[in-house]
């Protein structure tokens, strides 16, 4: 029985950095395991890749660097756009066409994530004959109403996702993803995420929070969020209230336009991401910048420091619904959100 964790990533120069503070906290949280690697590089350079190999290596895990053309060629053929510049987060909806065959299962990770807890019952759980298994959105309610998923649908976050790559082949899912993209719709404001709700709709194995824990629930009471996100599809309490004290995956995607990161963030994850950073040997990699300068953005940040908690989310939730309205009518129209 191989007893090997297979991870997979996917980055571009940019965000090489962040996959290694990532890379940094898996191992860290995982030793005893061998983990071996797979990443997707679209447009980094030898001396990137050399020291995240060397990375890896520090900690006895292996890195295989994935053949990006051919998929880039994919995407251009089915019209699926980049997503912030580079092709690389749609590469992982395509993942059982370049791995070896027999790799059965993978555990892909978001470049923002930390881990900061054990994944050995996460890789090795029985997903009941599932191909995929992801976690809730927690901000996607809205979201999925606009890009057409009916009301009792739930809404998933691409950021950690399980592979049975012998279910997803057996299942036909890559190649149905691609038919929808050719056919129907390419074109969304989250390009892989989005694409994965609509053609794997009712299809998907839905983890705990603990496993792709977002920014949301560490700034707010369950109380309070659920003033503002009435879903129906939702987590229930306990379960909430279990994975918040057993976090095992940090979702640390952008909270007001900021990353953790970012210079002065407000990010809810600059602690943790902070610990990893220093540890990762990438400290010197990482410039600082201000996040994101839209002036929606400074002025939402601006009104998180001074207002109340529940006067701030009846306001920032105005501000969502029109931010994915104008996403979504603007990939409708082919044009990019640059802000999503």
């Amino acid at each position: 029985m191989d007893d090997s964790m297979y991870i997979l990533y996917q980055f571009d120069e940019n965000y090489a950095p962040f996959a290694a503070v990532s890379m940094t906290s898996l191992f860290e949280n995982n030793k005893g395991i061998q983990i071996v690697i797979y990443a997707f590089a679209e447009n980094v350079c030898e001396g990137t890749k050399e020291k995240l190999t060397a990375l890896v290596g520090r900690y006895r895990g292996k890195l295989t660097f994935l053949d990006t053309a051919s998929l880039i060629n994919k995407m251009e053929y089915l019209g699926i756009p980049k997503y912030r510049g580079a092709y690389a987060t749609n590469f992982k909806l395509f993942i059982d066409t370049v791995l070896p065959s027999e790799i059965t299962r993978i555990l892909y990770l978001d470049c923002d994530t930390l881990v900061t807890g054990s994944l050995k019952d996460l890789f090795w759980r029985d997903l009941e004959g599932f191909s995929l298994a992801m976690a809730l959105d927690s901000l996607g309610d809205k979201h999925a109403k606009l890009i057409g998923l009916p009301r009792d649908s739930y809404y998933v976050n691409g950021g950690v996702m399980l592979f049975d790559l012998l279910k997803w082949s057996e299942n036909h899912c890559a190649e149905r993803i691609a038919e929808y993209a050719k056919n129907v719709r390419s074109n969304f404001p989250s390009p892989d995420q989005d694409l994965l709700n609509i053609v794997l709709n009712g299809e998907i194995y839905i983890l705990e929070p603990k496993y792709n824990f977002q920014p949301v629930h560490k700034v707010y009471s369950l109380r309070l969020y659920r003033v503002f996100w009435r879903w129906k599809r939702y987590y229930d309490d306990a379960t909430m209230i279990e994975s918040k004290r057993n976090i095992a995956i940090h979702h640390c995607f952008r909270y007001l336009g900021q990353f953790p990161w970012n210079k002065n963030s407000i990010h809810p994850d600059v602690d943790e991401f902070n610990r990893y950073w220093a540890l990762s040997g990438w400290s010197d990699c990482l410039s600082q910048s201000a996040g994101n300068d839209n002036e929606v953005f400074k002025i939402e940040r601006k009104l998180y420091r001074v207002l109340p908690a529940p006067v701030f989310l009846a306001l920032f939730r105005i501000f969502y619904n029109c931010f994915i309205w104008s996403a979504n009518r603007k990939s409708l129209k082919n044009q990019d959100c640059k802000n999503m």
